[in-house]
């Protein structure tokens, strides 16, 4: 009798990680360094939990702003009930954070794609986002998908004057659709965890980070005239001291790179897609047009826009 051939042996503890997650990992060309696999998977299950909780609870987590744009963060009530997810905070830095309940005219799908794509996402919010690159990718187990994709992603943030310098991050971007429901996109930054010095980027120190993301995002919820329901959480921690004086009670509030901001460029370049609705619908590669016509807004509108369609979806914020 021919012996039986040998069992395959069970996965290792970071793979079977990475499986629950939903991911495969590709063996060649990695980035990150192999004793910081298991940390990202962990990370970014965390994050996505933090983000859910921080989307759908109200008072007194969440304080209303005395302008009405933003809700504002206790964070007394933060670090008492959701902060040992990500880890303590670094003394040092400052921190920002506002949430912005909005209805959107683009599909779930439209900002998805845009999430995860860091040329088009550099493009469509080139107002805020200076420079966007994908450092590695851990691709999901359906191709095609973006449901349970994870990237390490570096960025730069900006605001249209030298007087606020701008904020670079490293961090994870995660998406994952919950259930048949709403879809999420989670960012939390790599660095300040403890566990920068694995990662091979360009060899800078991100363990002496000056911006960290906690978790921050989205949640998206399509409705039924094909709009979005947009929960939007940014929640960083920031030296300020790029920040000259006369800035700083306007970046404070929120409105130079908090959630309000982000809608708001999501709006205005709605409106520019809108007005040249003919051009994008006649043209071959009508993604090249969408983007380009968010490149056109902001060469026209620039800056910070108003807020008028902000709160929209107000009264019932705690919809998941």
């Amino acid at each position: 009798m021919p012996p039986s051939p040998p069992s395959t042996p069970p996965p290792p503890p970071l793979l079977s990680l990475l499986r629950g997650l939903g991911l495969v990992v590709r063996p060649q060309g990695m980035t990150v360094g192999d004793s910081a696999r298991p940390a990202i998977a962990q990370l970014a299950i965390d994050a996505m939990t933090e983000l859910i909780n921080m989307a759908q609870l109200e008072e007194p987590l969440w304080l209303r702003s005395p302008d009405g744009t933003n809700d504002i963060l206790n964070e007394e009530e933060y670090a008492q009930h959701l902060s040992r997810g990500v880890g303590p905070r670094i003394d040092r830095l400052k921190t920002e954070a506002t949430r912005v309940t909005a209805v959107v005219a683009l599909d779930c799908r439209q900002l998805i794609d845009i999430f995860m794509n860091a040329n088009s996402y550099e493009s469509f919010f080139s107002s805020i986002v200076s420079t966007a690159s994908t450092v590695e990718a851990f691709p999901a187990e359906v191709q095609g998908s973006d449901d349970k994709t994870l990237q390490l992603m570096k960025e730069e943030f900006r605001f249209p004057s030298p007087l606020v310098l701008k904020r670079e991050c490293v961090f994870l971007r995660y998406c994952k659709q919950h259930g048949e429901g709403p879809w999420a996109v989670v960012d939390v930054s790599f660095d300040g965890h403890g566990y920068s010095e694995k990662i091979n980027t360009d060899g800078r120190d991100y363990t002496k980070t000056t911006c960290r993301r906690r978790p921050s995002g989205c949640i998206i919820k399509t409705m039924q005239d094909g709009s979005s329901k947009v929960v939007w959480v940014e929640h960083v921690e920031v030296d300020d001291g790029g920040v000259h004086e006369m800035y700083k009670p306007f970046v404070n509030s929120g409105l130079a790179f908090g959630a309000s901001q982000w809608i708001t460029t999501i709006d205005r370049h709605v409106m520019a897609i809108n007005n040249s609705i003919f051009e994008y619908n006649d043209a071959e590669d009508g993604d090249t047009v969408l983007l380009g016509v968010a490149k056109k807004a902001i060469g026209e509108g620039g800056g910070v826009a108003g807020m008028d369609r902000i709160g929209a979806a107000g009264e019932d914020r705690g919809e998941g």
